[in-house]
């Protein structure tokens, strides 16, 4: 089966030696274009539980940039380990606030392995399911990558 991706995949690779959780410069304005965004963040027993906030921290900052609402940026957040589990879907929340607290309260599993293919997978069917049409697709992978 071809899989076409009609997304942009950013992937980030963590290491302990990495502090994510340092302010960046904070921006004039928001990111306002409408997109579709899909957090993979990684919950797997190579991951240490410092390491995770960091990654959770990550995520709620680029939130932050965004305008969160049903007709600008929507949000969905997926973790990974040995397999993936769809934290929240793309418009289950309409603003930031709610969905930073959401993310801030996302369970560590410190599941087996890394299966980051799982973690496209579930990518891909939540945006065909939810994505609307012409609207860009960005997912953005939070992984150790071991």
């Amino acid at each position: 089966m071809k899989l076409i991706w009609n997304s942009v995949l950013l992937a980030l690779y963590v290491s302990p030696l990495i502090v994510l959780s340092e302010a960046a410069p904070a921006l004039n304005e928001t990111c306002s274009r409408p997109a579709e965004v899909v957090f993979l963040i990684d919950s797997s027993r190579s991951i240490w539980p410092p390491d995770y906030t960091k990654e959770l921290d990550f995520v709620q900052s680029l939130i932050k940039e965004f305008d969160v609402s049903p007709s600008a940026t929507r949000v969905a957040a997926i973790t990974f380990s040995e397999g993936f589990r769809e934290e929240f879907g793309l418009g289950t929340y309409p603003s930031a606030d709610p969905m930073l607290l959401s993310v801030a309260n996302i369970p560590f599993a410190a599941g087996g392995t890394t299966d980051t293919h799982t973690a496209l997978d579930g990518a891909l069917q939540l945006l065909q399911r939810d994505a609307r049409g012409g609207v860009p697709r960005i997912v953005i992978g939070i992984t150790d990558g071991e």
